[in-house]
């Protein structure tokens, strides 16, 4: 990854982005901020879990710093944008497991199947 800023397919092979992407219905925002728990489970069994995270705060808080990374390009966030937030924790290895299944008491949950 020397010399043209790596493709997505790069980033993806390195490690360096999740290769999963969720889209799902719109959440209302809470009018103030909230704490939820939130779990991954591979199989139905828990592998990663956190009793309090702050939402939408935890990932909020880095927005100022990628606004300053992309301003050093001369570029900058605009309306519309996606930022990709990734996870909370360090990468989890799937292995032979083939479901995956992301619970919050506060939003809910979503899941994946890999065949």
């Amino acid at each position: 990854m020397l010399g043209e800023p790596p493709h997505g397919h790069e980033l993806i092979s390195n490690n360096a982005i999740h290769t999963g992407v969720v889209s799902a219905a719109q959440i209302e925002k809470p009018g103030s901020p909230v704490t939820t728990d939130l779990a991954v489970l591979f199989d139905a069994e828990i592998v990663d879990s956190w009793k309090e995270l702050d939402w939408p705060g935890d990932v909020l808080k880095h927005v100022p710093w990628l606004a300053k990374a992309l301003a050093a390009e001369g570029r900058q966030l605009k309306r519309g944008d996606v930022i990709l937030t990734a996870a909370f924790g360090p990468p989890l290895r799937l292995g032979e497991h083939t479901h995956v299944e992301v619970t919050s008491s506060r939003f809910g949950s979503v899941g994946v199947t890999f065949n």
